[in-house]
């Protein structure tokens, strides 16, 4: 199983192309090699972001950003994920405006037609809710609702935000392999268990007893974690 990073941990530092080329230096050299790209600045081009990965041997497994954000500039996020090799493009959170009956369904329509648009490009849409987006919405889940009428999106699941919206995670985890629904990866945030660990070893401990947790109840393993780590243990 192979640990991977959350590059928006560290959205102070990939703001400029000096930044992006220091930070991913350090994350390489931490052993780094599979990242998801999520918040790097808006002056930094795709390209830049590119050639630097390849230089530091790094793989994005997808990139990420807000639902509105990504359906905004559908025709960038395709041409980034290409130059990055990316498997993905996950959006995250439900709108406000979808929280209801009727708009869940609405934003799943959308989902859909823009999954159709993906796969011709050979890349998967995938959703990543947060743990607002658990609330209830006519007595379900509201993501679990998305999820079930859009059933051709894969799940990006953030057991950071799903253990503090008070759901099972590894249940949950369970449910979707058992109803054969298609799971990507699990993003472990641990950003506030790692603000409390001392150095770097602590926090992989930590997240190899959730993985192993998570492997241990679903029986089978996950291919990629991709791992949120707060900056003050990456940057040392």
């Amino acid at each position: 199983m192979r640990i991977g990073l959350q590059i928006s941990s560290l959205r102070p530092f990939i703001q400029t192309r000096e930044g992006v080329r220091d930070t991913f230096r350090r994350v390489a050299g931490m052993g780094y090699r599979d990242v998801q790209l999520q918040w790097t600045g808006a002056d930094v081009p795709c390209e830049f972001i590119a050639d630097e990965m390849k230089a530091n041997s790094l793989d994005c497994w997808g990139t990420q950003d807000y639902y509105d954000v990504v359906m905004a500039r559908m025709d960038y996020e395709i041409r980034a994920a290409h130059l990055y090799g990316s498997h993905y493009i996950c959006v995250s959170g439900i709108p406000e405006r979808f929280m209801s009956p009727e708009g869940i369904r609405a934003m799943a329509a959308e989902m859909t037609e823009t999954q159709r648009r993906l796969s011709d490009e050979g890349i998967a849409l995938t959703f990543h809710p947060r743990n607002m987006e658990y609330a209830q919405v006519d007595g379900d889940a509201a993501a679990c609702r998305l999820l079930d009428c859009a059933p051709d999106i894969q799940l990006t699941l953030d057991a950071y935000h799903s253990a503090i919206a008070g759901v099972d995670t590894a249940a949950l985890i369970a449910a979707c392999i058992s109803s054969e629904f298609s799971f990507s990866s699990t993003s472990a945030s641990m950003s506030a268990a790692s603000a409390l660990a001392r150095d770097a070893n602590t926090f992989h401990m930590a997240l190899s007893t959730l993985l192993d947790s998570v492997a241990s109840s679903v029986g089978a393993g996950v291919a990629v974690m991709v791992a949120s780590i707060c900056w003050r243990i990456c940057s040392r």
